[in-house]
């Protein structure tokens, strides 16, 4: 259980991150910072499947929420391989 929590946490930060980068990163069309901000995907993609699948006790609102947020992070990096 401790350990979920410390995964939440550092989700929380490792999303606040990407998303500041691919913010950046799209308003200065700077490639290298939205490459980073795929990179940053990567982890944030697994902790959130871990949340949706793996996790102890799941809801169905955690497993919707995750869903959604997976659903998010593959259009991102789509879009940003295209762009």
């Amino acid at each position: 259980m401790t350990s979920e929590i410390c995964l939440l946490v550092s989700l929380f930060f490792l999303e606040y991150v990407r998303l500041y980068l691919g913010y950046k990163g799209n308003l200065t069309e700077n490639k290298k910072i939205l490459i980073l901000s795929v990179v940053f995907s990567l982890p944030s993609f697994f902790g959130c499947l871990y949340i949706a699948i793996w996790q102890t006790l799941i809801y169905k609102l955690e497993v919707i929420i995750s869903s959604v947020q997976l659903v998010f992070i593959c259009v991102g990096i789509v879009m940003c391989l295209i762009v």
